[in-house]
């Protein structure tokens, strides 16, 4: 056995994206509604507790301290490994592993994106033709990737705040900032 071990990150990154799979068959399981309901953006608390505890454990093994940079760096490598499982588990799910539940899953999607349409006041016929392209190619995979790169823009601003949050230099007197 190698003496080189897994980086931190990578452990969480690892670790987060694992547990987003689990949330994901969770909510697989518990059907449709569930699985594209409000409950599925719990996902994202998943990758910030993993990101945050990668963070805390980084500075912890630096000896209490941990830059700015660093603390960036490891979280944000967490949050593209569970935000990338995120996107791609759920797609190769209803595409390869159970297509029947992709088929479950439109009527519940069409429901949501009426309304949510409507609540924002969408034309009519504007809603009618993104239902029909909904209905036609409900997961498609160019959209999930184009989602997956905003969420990778959103969560590096957060892994900005984390790192502000939680830079300490070494040897900074004081108390310790969390």
């Amino acid at each position: 056995m190698s003496g080189k071990r897994v980086s931190i990150p990578v452990q969480f990154g690892l670790i987060a994206a694992g547990a987003e799979v689990l949330f994901i068959l969770g909510t697989y399981w518990a059907g449709p509604k569930v699985f594209v309901g409000g409950i599925a953006f719990l996902s994202y608390l998943i990758a910030i507790v993993f990101a945050v505890a990668a963070v805390m454990v980084k500075k912890k093994a630096n000896g209490g301290s941990i830059a700015f940079q660093e603390a960036v760096k490891t979280s944000f490598i967490v949050f593209v490994m569970a935000l990338a499982m995120r996107v791609l588990f759920p797609w190769l799910l209803v595409n390869y592993i159970d297509p029947h539940f992709r088929d479950q899953l439109i009527p519940e999607m069409v429901a949501q994106a009426e309304k949510g349409y409507r609540r924002f006041g969408v034309a009519e016929d504007r809603i009618q033709e993104q239902v029909e392209s909904l209905k036609k190619e409900p997961f498609p995979l160019g959209s999930m990737l184009t989602g997956l790169a905003w969420s990778y823009i959103v969560f590096f601003f957060v892994s900005l705040l984390i790192g502000s949050i939680v830079k300490r230099k070494p040897g900074a007197g004081g108390p310790e900032r969390a």
